[in-house]
């Protein structure tokens, strides 16, 4: 079941899983973050959650998304307040590809260190192939992603999620490095 907006908000425990991710590369403690496909802000909680002081700027391409983002497209666009430590978010599953190129070029526009998203199983051989990520987190858990108003619901269409990590870009380029995700649902449920 989706909506006819194609979306799939992020459950609270793998925007977490997400940010410790990026903990795990290296980078401890970003001042400043952007969250661009915010949604109905997962993500942003969990990077306050888990970098108490930062500060997170929220943006989103789909005005039906739920929330009053921080950031206009034109201002996001335009590489407004940054620069940025880190980019963090789960793009739309549909036209990921292109979601991927569009989420690499603003890393470079507002110069973070780290761009760290949320992708389908499935889509992440294509991905290595175009632009192999730094670091790949791969869940053992199939999520729950969250409907429309926060409803819980098992897609038909479900599969896994990993998480992928690129550093900065650089002139040498090491292989990925792959790892796997802890568990990341709240402790006693199963």
């Amino acid at each position: 079941m989706r909506d006819a907006g194609d979306r799939y908000y992020t459950p609270h425990g793998l925007a977490v899983g997400l940010c410790r991710a990026v903990v795990d590369t290296g980078l401890r403690r970003p001042r400043r973050i952007l969250e661009p496909c915010a949604g109905q802000g997962a993500i942003t909680r969990a990077a306050r959650e888990v970098w108490p002081g930062a500060s997170v700027d929220e943006s989103d391409p789909d005005p039906e998304a739920g929330r009053a983002c921080q950031l206009t497209l034109a201002e996001l666009a335009a590489g407004a307040r940054g620069p940025y430590d880190l980019v963090v978010t789960n793009p739309p599953f549909a036209g990921y590809r292109q979601h991927v190129a569009n989420l690499r070029r603003l890393q470079a526009r507002v110069g973070a260190a780290r761009l760290a998203i949320i992708v389908r199983e499935t889509a992440v051989a294509h991905l290595l192939d175009q632009d192999p990520p730094t670091w790949s987190y791969r869940s053992p858990l199939r999520p729950r992603w969250n409907g429309p108003g926060g409803a819980q619901y098992q897609s038909p269409d479900v599969c896994g999620a990993e998480i992928l990590v690129w550093e900065a870009a650089s002139t040498f380029r090491a292989p990925t490095v792959m790892r796997r995700l802890p568990d990341w649902r709240p402790r006693g449920r199963q």
